[in-house]
């Protein structure tokens, strides 16, 4: 561990895990995929939730705020792999997550989200039929 770690992972990573820790952990830039999931799993742990509400939490937090861009990112890809049955249980929020957020990177992994649940684009498609702009976040879900 280096006082000279600039990102604070390996510091994050020794601490006491608490809600304070794993939110650290989920929401920072420079933290491994695994100690993000890690994190996730811990959040869920102790607030007696599931990982997928906990992630849909995360990516609320970090909408619009600024220097999110990479965490932000990753969790979005976390969204978009996750376990379909449980995706479609979360609807309301996929859709809230790709039609109103701020970040690109949300409003793109809530629409892959989405597609992944439903197991084909179409829904998604007719949702973004009034927006330009969620039908770009659409296809680049889609695309990217």
């Amino acid at each position: 561990m280096s006082a000279s770690d600039s990102s604070g992972a390996s510091l994050i990573n020794h601490w006491q895990r608490g809600v304070p820790v794993y939110r650290a952990m989920l929401e920072r830039p420079g933290i491994e995929p695994r100690i993000r999931q890690q994190a996730l799993e811990g959040l869920s742990k102790l607030n007696g939730s599931q990982p997928l509400t906990e992630l849909i939490a995360a990516l609320d937090r970090l909408d619009g705020r600024p220097a999110s861009t990479q965490p932000t990112q990753d969790l979005a890809g976390m969204l978009a792999k996750a376990d379909p049955k449980s995706l479609s249980s979360a609807r309301v929020d996929l859709e809230r997550l790709a039609l109103r957020s701020r970040n690109d990177a949300t409003r793109q992994g809530g629409f892959a989200a989405l597609v992944r649940a439903d197991g084909s684009a179409q829904r998604a498609w007719e949702l973004t039929a009034s927006s330009p702009q969620s039908r770009i976040d659409l296809i680049r879900a889609l695309t990217g």
